[in-house]
């Protein structure tokens, strides 16, 4: 199963039987100029971060078909669109979500054991990096001892609030550190987004952001609720599970990005400024997703595995409850 990328605009997408077609051509032109089919059957998502043209037709027969399409926003990757057949018959789950939801002492013991795994990761990352970079040596083990302690409080928090402030602190010390091992002619002087102001900022929220929905497909295909998480709690039209389970991955998708920097994968003419917005060039996005499909492959068995342990749990729970 794979995933399909849209980066070109002026594409028309529809499907012919068992096919997706996807067509290519200029504005000023009345023929086509490129047409691609693959099989439905071969295909798990669609990824739009273009402005195409997609009947409502095509698009029923994509989620028939088990094909979710998401539609990227590239000035703000977590704005994007996912359209999934989210059907799933084991409603217990989601209930067991519930009931596991206003239980706040179990709630808060796997939201500590979530924050220790997270920060445990970033602080040997930045102990890892450390050894890349003499100069910063210093700072850099100093920055991940700093993450060990704020991880040790966060395991004495007693409500969810102290235990968020305490992530929240580990984080923002993280980047402090983490943008040190950036050449400075890239401008990553800290975490920013929505939008994004530099290269390493753009290439860090639009890989959050495609985690996060892979994410969300997992969560849905298993029959749980996407909105109901456990770190973060319930707001308003947001996947806080989906968050959640970004937060296991951050370290991994931080190092990947880090790799793609530090190996010259990308160059300053694959980004260009749009108002305020640093975005990937149309040269830039095909590097991009080339370079992070490949590894899309490797993070999507440990977001279904993860999603996995989660809805056993929550069964044990459920019929510990039911009993």
């Amino acid at each position: 199963m794979e995933t399909l990328y849209i980066d070109q605009k002026n594409a028309y997408i529809s499907t012919n039987g068992k096919q997706l077609v996807i067509r290519q051509n200029q504005p000023s032109e009345l023929t086509f100029s490129h047409v691609l089919t693959l099989p439905l059957s071969q295909m798990q998502s669609l990824v739009i971060t273009a402005d195409c043209q997609l009947s409502t037709t095509s698009l029923h027969k994509l989620g028939q078909a088990g094909v979710s399409v998401l539609c990227i926003n590239p000035r703000n990757p977590s704005a994007s669109v996912v359209c999934y057949n989210g059907k799933h018959g084991n409603a217990y789950r989601r209930m067991a979500q519930y009931q596991l939801y206003t239980d706040t002492a179990r709630s808060l013991q796997l939201a500590r054991i979530l924050v220790k795994h997270k920060l445990h990761k970033h602080a040997v990352l930045i102990k890892n990096l450390a050894a890349h970079y003499p100069t910063q040596r210093f700072l850099l083990l100093k920055v991940a001892a700093e993450i060990q302690v704020l991880k040790h409080q966060a395991m004495q928090a007693g409500n969810m609030a102290q235990l968020l402030g305490y992530e929240g602190a580990a984080g923002k010390r993280f980047f402090e550190g983490f943008k040190e091992t950036f050449d400075q002619h890239w401008g990553f002087n800290e975490r920013n987004r929505r939008p994004p102001k530099d290269p390493a900022n753009a290439i860090l929220s639009l890989s959050y952001a495609m985690v996060h929905y892979e994410a969300v497909l997992a969560i849905s295909g298993s029959g749980l609720d996407s909105q109901l998480g456990i770190l973060h709690r319930i707001a308003y039209n947001r996947d806080s599970l989906a968050c959640d389970l970004v937060e296991l991955f951050r370290m991994r998708i931080n190092e990947w990005v880090w790799q793609q920097f530090k190996t010259d994968t990308f160059r300053p003419c694959h980004f260009k400024i749009e108002h305020t917005a640093c975005l990937l060039s149309r040269e830039g996005s095909q590097i991009f997703y080339a370079q992070f499909h490949n590894q899309m492959r490797i993070w999507r068995k440990a977001i279904r595995y993860y999603v996995h342990i989660y809805a056993r749990y929550l069964d044990k729970h459920y019929q510990e409850v039911a009993a």
